[in-house]
């Protein structure tokens, strides 16, 4: 698509400035090593994080977005601002991820005539969680009118990247983009030499959850695994890194609170650094039903060397090869996320194989080098 060594002006359009440098930061920095100019916009800069983004070559641009809001006033009113920022950058490229940025980038971008426009699935989140329990009719309208605005959008988009094969299916199934305009790109990936094997610790037998508290990616179900096994096996830890979150489906604080005060969990909170925490945990535990990508959490612990429990469910289930790295569980299920724990808190030396595997898994599969040149091949840059 690019068709010669020009140097490009290239938006990146993320829902947050952390998730731009943990999720996107090897891109950015690829992108300017090569010479193209990268703005960054994300809505929540602070000092911090602006001269990270700095640090990775990339200039920093603040743009209006409610990330989880749903006042349609205050959307229509960041979608113009968005416009009059694209056409201020006077870009050549964008490359938008996560679903408002998609949706939004994506026709602002039209908008402003920007002639190559990308966008990146990450996962199909809350909206998209299919089960058997009845769906509210607010979360159906919700539904139909995501699937309408992806149509519309990506319409727009000149090429749009999936990481696991179930999301990209169903857009094509569906008929919200054609198949030639989909790419399985895969995931993320993660740093191998930041991310390095560490010593696996056995004693006590110790479990974490690092994410967001909602409870579509399984926290409620972790906490009361959590108080089953505490009851029976009163030395193992669990700990649970994360904070509460905007989005309609996170638990309130004070549920949590009663787990610490209880003595079930320890909750650090949000961390900046997980590999700490990684180091001295013996298993990695995600019960997600979210609709992930293929969740970066989980790659980081196997890029550590961590056991994984997580439910065979999409993007979850591109992390486990079950019985060899791990456990897949079948979602919303209690009863089998206790039965994995236990397995693992009798067979200590099974938690190691497993880890060995996960590394090795993570070589194979995730090393963010390979994954983010793949991506820049996709798109005409090698």
């Amino acid at each position: 698509m690019f068709q010669d060594k020009k140097i490009y002006k290239i938006a990146i359009i993320s829902n947050s400035a952390n998730s731009l440098i943990r999720f996107r930061g090897p891109l950015v920095k690829e992108l300017c090593g090569r010479g193209h100019i990268v703005f960054a916009l994300a809505p929540d800069y602070n000092s911090k994080n602006y001269l990270m983004v700095r640090g990775l070559g990339a200039l920093p641009v603040v743009y209006p977005l409610s990330r989880t809001g749903l006042n349609p006033l205050i959307d229509f009113i960041n979608f113009l601002n968005l416009i009059f920022v694209l056409k201020k950058l006077n870009c050549n490229v964008v490359l938008q991820y996560t679903i408002k940025p998609v949706i939004y980038g994506n026709i602002c971008a039209w908008i402003c005539k920007v002639p190559i426009r990308y966008a990146l699935v990450t996962g199909l989140g809350y909206i998209f969680i299919s089960n058997n329990e009845k769906v509210s009719f607010k979360k159906k309208c919700l539904n139909w009118l995501t699937r309408w605005l992806y149509k519309y959008a990506l319409s727009k988009a000149t090429l749009v990247f999936f990481q696991n094969e179930d999301d990209l299916n169903e857009f094509v199934s569906n008929g919200i983009i054609p198949k030639r305009k989909a790419f399985l790109v895969g995931a993320t990936g993660v740093d191998l030499n930041y991310f390095s094997p560490a010593p696996v610790l056995v004693k006590p037998v110790t479990f974490i959850f690092v994410g967001r508290l909602l409870r579509e990616k399984g926290i409620t179900e972790f906490l009361k695994a959590a108080k089953i096994v505490k009851i029976k096996y009163p030395d193992t830890r669990f700990i649970v890194l994360g904070n509460v979150d905007l989005n309609p489906g996170s638990i309130k604080e004070r549920d949590i609170e009663d787990y610490v005060r209880s003595g079930i969990i320890e909750w650090p909170g949000h961390v900046d650094d997980v590999r700490p925490w990684l180091a001295q945990a013996s298993v990695f535990v995600l019960p997600s039903y979210y609709r992930e990508g293929i969740p970066r959490s989980t790659q980081e612990a196997m890029a550590i060397g961590r056991a994984i429990i997580t439910t065979n469910t999409i993007g979850c289930k591109e992390t486990v090869d079950d019985g060899i790295n791990g456990f897949l569980i079948p979602p919303k299920n209690v009863d089998a996320l206790v039965a994995a724990i236990e397995r693992l808190v009798k067979d200590p030396e099974l938690i190691r194989r497993m880890g060995n595997e996960s590394r090795r898994i993570a070589e194979k599969k995730f090393n963010v080098s390979d994954l983010t040149l793949k991506m820049i091949k996709a798109v005409g840059l090698n």
